[in-house]
């Protein structure tokens, strides 16, 4: 019989989630989504679709150079109001973007930023210098140029993390980033570690807030 202290740290440990599976499982969601979304027969490639979701993608002989940053892609949509709504689900949706936003600071990724041409990026980029003063932080977060993850935008305090206001930027950014590690995992190229479990945990929390009301509406 075992002790209460293994009953106890056995149960703890049976409970903690999987987010490598669970990333997995609202993947084959997110793709059965966008494949039955957009499809037009000339977008055949996983790439194809992720660039349309992004909204980087490009089809001179389709007309689509804007292709979907339009109300066709509940995505993006919701991306924009998750990030200045200030609404329960809006406050706990930024929480995640701005923890991964930290994770990824300086974890490089190999991707298609944007949507053609491999290169290594990483969202260190959005953070603002460290040099700065608050003065000046303050008045561009008035001005609209910096983006606070404060409710009040007027706000700005030494723990308050303020980025360059790109958000249509950041959200390519995070949908690139989500899709490379999807392809890391899948192909086995990821290593099984804590920290990468990390990195899958809010690709998974992220991914689920956007397409949530996608398929329970």
């Amino acid at each position: 019989m075992p002790t209460t202290t293994d009953n106890v740290l056995n149960w703890f440990k049976s409970s903690e989630i999987d987010y490598f599976s669970a990333f997995i499982k609202l993947w084959l969601s997110f793709n059965a989504w966008y494949r039955q979304h957009y499809n037009e027969d000339y977008i055949r490639k996983d790439r194809d679709h992720i660039n349309i979701i992004k909204g980087v993608y490009k089809n001179d002989t389709q007309n689509l150079n804007d292709y979907d940053r339009s109300s066709r892609n509940p995505i993006h949509r919701k991306f924009n109001n998750l990030m200045t709504h200030q609404d329960i689900e809006s406050k706990e949706f930024r929480k995640y973007i701005e923890k991964f936003l930290y994770l990824c600071k300086t974890k490089n990724t190999k991707g298609f930023f944007d949507g053609y041409n491999e290169e290594e990026k990483n969202l260190g980029e959005f953070f603002i210098s460290s040099n700065e003063t608050a003065r000046s932080i303050k008045t561009k977060l008035n001005k609209g140029i910096y983006f606070s993850f404060e409710e009040d935008q007027t706000v700005y305090t030494e723990v308050t993390l303020v980025i360059e206001n790109d958000l249509d930027k950041l959200y390519s950014y995070i949908m690139e980033i989500i899709y490379q590690e999807r392809n890391a995992l899948i192909h086995g190229d990821m290593a099984y570690n804590p920290a990468n479990h990390e990195i899958v945990k809010y690709c998974y929390l992220i991914l689920y807030y956007l397409m949530e009301e996608l398929v329970i509406s």
